[in-house]
């Protein structure tokens, strides 16, 4: 143990300048952080908001040299260091090295976490466990792999040599990634995949780092490193697979669907779209339907899509599950137009002959629960088990009227809530009384609730797009606006479970497709 903390005093001294520097950034991230979230009205605030972004990020930027500099204060890397010659046991300079990052690194963030928690009105004693996972999050994502590369390099500049060839590499296989998904449908988000990966990430570099203080074989964990891109895709890929074969099992079919489809095309309304052509090319496939039968007190939430389409012939072609947009369906009737995405060289297959198609849609229950309505208030304001809101103001189109709202939650996204409230055309001085009659709605928020989602501030925003905003048909869209004391309602509501639900469409023709140049031209 003194060996420890010799080593730890030593680097304490050694290293002032970058830990008052790294710390020196901390409290200026706290002193303005809130300008991330509060609204930004006059210039002041807008340039307040733009350095609070910046700071956000010289924050792990002063990790990188915090870490880098203790971990090379004894490199690792060649036979010729200093410190194989003194009564140092990798155990304890291993050691002493976490005890500087704690005391320096992981104490001063946490802090500064639950400082900027107050500031936004959440008391942090009541979100100890997202502020713990939020640290093993950015632990996984910045702070091991930094550690690991520095264990590998003899020195900051070959460190940030090699940093600046993944960042090139990252881009290059993003690019490849890319060209060779244009226009491919939206996959199913694997959240087994995700995990898997992230715990594969966290202990290869636990690994890499170990085992250059235990044995300094640098090719040897190196190669660790380098095994761990192929892990994590091969991860990903398999992960995909899992889940399709899954969601069979996770969205069960049963006899009471959540709510009925009808199939209703519109000869009258017809939409264009292009994008390049390729060999490789999607083409989107959107059927007009109408859903009805959603119970009072529930939402249904379609998160996926499966056609199989069958010709007069027998032949067939069944897609994969593919995400849906962002629909949100309460009690009453409504129109949405969801949509698949098909090969090229199966649309040339099926363009020319009527069709049976049947959709299945993987459906996600939710029920109403707390309820909370309240008096617009024109300062900040909390609601319950959902985050703090205030209203948006600013110069135009009048200084200081409420043109909407914005919310902040501690950690992660507020749970799913549907927010309403009511809209007035003319501005909340010229009411005299009478009362706003446009309605204004917007969902909020996620089923998927945890504990903490990785960000190096722990104030998660969230922009309330309430529908209706403008008014039509004027010059430029006039704001409509928000008056204190309008009543705004927040419904929270929970899943209560996964099923599917189908429609079955006669006769359905493909859309027209034409080619001209490097071009496909989509009208349906």
């Amino acid at each position: 143990m003194n060996q420890i903390l010799h080593i730890f005093s030593k680097d304490a001294r050694r290293f002032w300048a970058e830990i008052f520097i790294s710390l020196a950034i901390t409290a200026a991230f706290v002193c303005i952080g809130a300008y991330l979230w509060l609204g930004k009205e006059d210039a002041q605030g807008q340039v307040l908001g733009v350095l609070a972004v910046l700071l956000a990020m010289l924050v792990p930027i002063s990790w990188w040299v915090l870490i880098t500099r203790a971990i090379h204060a004894e490199r690792l890397v060649g036979d010729t260091q200093f410190w194989i010659t003194r009564p140092y046991t990798w155990k304890n300079l291993l050691s002493a090295k976490l005890l500087f990052l704690v005391v320096f690194l992981y104490l001063p963030f946490f802090i500064a976490q639950c400082l900027l928690l107050v500031q936004a009105g959440f008391p942090p004693h009541l979100y100890l466990a997202g502020l713990l996972v939020n640290l093993l999050l950015l632990t996984g994502t910045c702070v091991l792999p930094l550690t690991a590369l520095a264990t590998v390099t003899s020195s900051f500049a070959r460190l940030t040599l090699t940093l600046l060839g993944i960042f090139i590499g990252f881009i290059a296989v993003a690019a490849i990634a890319a060209f060779a998904s244009n226009n491919q449908p939206a996959g199913m988000e694997s959240h087994v995949g995700s995990r898997i990966c992230f715990a594969i990430a966290a202990l290869g570099f636990a690994a890499a780092i170990v085992l250059q203080y235990a044995l300094r074989r640098v090719w040897l964990a190196r190669g660790v490193l380098l095994a761990l891109p192929v892990l994590m895709v091969a991860t990903t890929f398999f992960a995909s697979k899992y889940d399709q074969a899954r969601m069979d099992h996770t969205y069960p079919v049963t006899q009471a669907a959540p709510l009925q489809l009808t199939y209703t095309p519109d000869p009258h309304s017809t939409s264009t779209s292009g994008f390049p052509a390729s060999s490789r090319a999607m083409i989107p496939i959107d059927f007009r339907l109408t859903e009805t039968g959603v119970g009072e007190g529930y939402a249904t939430i379609p998160d996926a899509i499966r056609a199989q389409i069958t010709a007069p012939d027998g032949s067939h072609w069944e897609s994969e599950w593919q995400a849906m947009g962002w629909y949100r369906f309460l009690p009453g009737e409504s129109h949405f137009t969801p949509g698949i995405s098909m090969p090229m060289a199966v649309y040339n297959r099926f363009h020319s002959t009527p069709l049976k198609v049947h959709l299945d849609f993987a459906v996600t229950q939710a029920q109403a629960g707390r309820v909370t309505t309240l008096a617009l208030p024109a300062q900040r304001f909390s609601v319950p088990e959902f985050g703090v809101c205030s209203g948006q103001t600013g110069w135009a189109p009048l200084w200081g009227q409420m043109t909407g709202i914005n919310c902040v939650s501690a950690l992660s996204e507020p749970p799913l809530t549907y927010v309403s409230t009511r809209w007035s055309d003319a501005a909340c001085s010229a009411l005299q009384g009478s009362d706003p009659e446009v309605l204004g709605t917007a969902w909020v928020g996620s089923l998927d609730r945890e504990p903490a989602q990785i960000g190096i501030s722990p104030v998660v925003e969230s922009r309330v797009n309430l529908s209706n905003n403008q008014i039509e048909n004027t010059p430029g869209g006039k704001s409509r606006y928000l008056c204190p004391g309008t009543p705004i309602t927040f419904t929270q509501y929970t899943a209560i479970r996964r099923t599917q639900t189908s429609i079955e469409i006669q006769g359905f023709t493909l859309p027209q497709l034409k080619v001209e140049g490097n071009q496909i031209t989509i009208t349906q």
